[in-house]
C-alpha cells in the first residue's frame, strides 16, 4: 500500500490527526470508568465538583460520546485507507481527517440543544478558566481538569502539528520540513508543553493569593519543575549529540519526578505521614 517514503510521510501527517482522536477517546473512557467507580463506591462527585445533577454526564454518557468518537475515528481512517491503496491521490483522500476535525469542532461549539449541549459549554467554560487562571476563582473542577491536561501533552502536539499540516496546505502535499523543522513550529512545541504546568502554576499561585496558604506556593514549584524538565527534553531531542543537554535532562527530570512522587504520596495521599 505505502512505499518507503510515502509512509514516512502519511506516519508524520495523516496519523497524528486520527491518534490525536484516539487519545481523546481513550481518555473519555477512562473518565467513564472514574464515574462508574465514584457512583460504586457512593462518592457524591456532582456535589464535590459542583456539577448540576440534571445535566451532568453519567458514566453510560461518558462511555458513548467516547465509542461515537473511536468508532467515527476507525471508519474514517478505515476509508482514507481503502482510498488511498484504490489509487486516489494523497491529495484528495487526505482532506478526510480534515473533515473529521471540522466536524469534531462543529459538535463542540454548536449552540443546538443536541448533543450534551450543557456539557459542552460548560467543558468550555471550564477551559476558559483554566487558560485564565490567575483572572478566576479556582473550583475543583477547575484543578481537576488542569491535572487532566498535564497529561495530555502528546494529543496537545498532535494537535499542534494537525493544525500546522492544514494550515501550511502540509496535509495534500506532505511537505513535513514546514512542521516538523520550521522555527515557529519548534517555538510553539515550547509553548505547548508549558502551557499545562503553566496554568496549574498559576492555580496555585491564585489558591496562595486566595487562601494565603503556604501550601500552594510549593505545590507551585512542583509544576514549575516539571515545566524545566519538559524545556530540557525538547532542547535536547533538537541537539541530540549534546552530552551537556544530556546531564541536564537526566539532572531535572529525576528532580521533578521526586518532587511529584512526594507531593502525590505524602501531601496529597497522605503516605509516610
Amino acid at each position: 500500500m505505502f512505499s518507503t517514503r510515502t509512509e514516512a510521510a502519511y506516519v508524520e501527517t495523516v496519523y497524528p490527526v486520527f491518534s490525536m482522536f484516539a487519545l481523546l477517546s481513550l481518555h473519555l473512557f477512562m473518565y467513564g470508568c472514574n464515574l462508574f467507580l465514584w457512583k460504586g463506591t457512593r462518592i457524591n462527585y456532582n456535589f464535590i465538583f459542583e456539577f448540576q445533577p440534571k445535566t451532568a454526564l453519567k458514566y453510560r454518557d461518558a462511555f458513548l460520546i467516547g465509542t461515537c468518537l473511536m468508532t467515527s475515528v476507525v471508519g474514517a481512517l478505515v476509508v482514507h485507507l481503502i482510498l488511498l491503496s484504490n489509487g486516489f491521490s494523497p491529495s484528495q483522500v487526505d482532506a478526510i481527517p480534515g473533515i473529521l476535525l471540522l466536524i469534531f469542532l462543529a459538535l463542540l461549539i454548536c449552540p443546538l440543544n443536541v448533543f450534551y449541549r450543557p456539557t459542552r459549554f460548560y467543558f468550555l467554560k471550564v477551559i476558559r478558566n483554566i487558560v485564565c487562571s490567575p483572572f478566576y476563582k479556582v473550583l475543583m473542577v477547575d484543578f481537576f481538569m488542569a491535572d487532566q491536561l498535564t497529561s495530555q501533552i502528546p494529543l496537545m502536539r498532535h494537535l499542534e502539528s494537525s493544525a500546522c499540516y492544514f494550515l501550511a496546505g502540509s496535509l495534500t502535499t506532505h511537505g513535513l520540513p514546514t512542521c516538523t523543522s520550521g522555527r515557529m513550529y519548534i517555538e510553539l512545541a515550547y509553548v505547548i508543553s508549558f502551557a499545562p504546568y503553566y496554568w496549574r502554576a498559576m492555580q496555585c499561585a491564585r489558591r496562595w493569593f486566595d487562601e494565603s496558604d503556604i501550601n500552594h506556593l510549593a505545590n507551585l514549584g512542583k509544576y514549575v519543575s516539571a515545566m524545566v524538565a519538559a524545556g530540557a527534553r525538547l532542547t535536547y531531542a533538537r541537539e541530540p549529540d549534546s552530552q551537556l543537554w544530556f546531564s541536564i535532562v537526566l539532572v531535572t527530570s529525576v528532580i521533578a519526578t521526586v518532587y511529584q512522587l512526594y507531593w502525590d504520596f505524602v501531601k496529597d495521599w497522605g503516605f509516610l505521614t
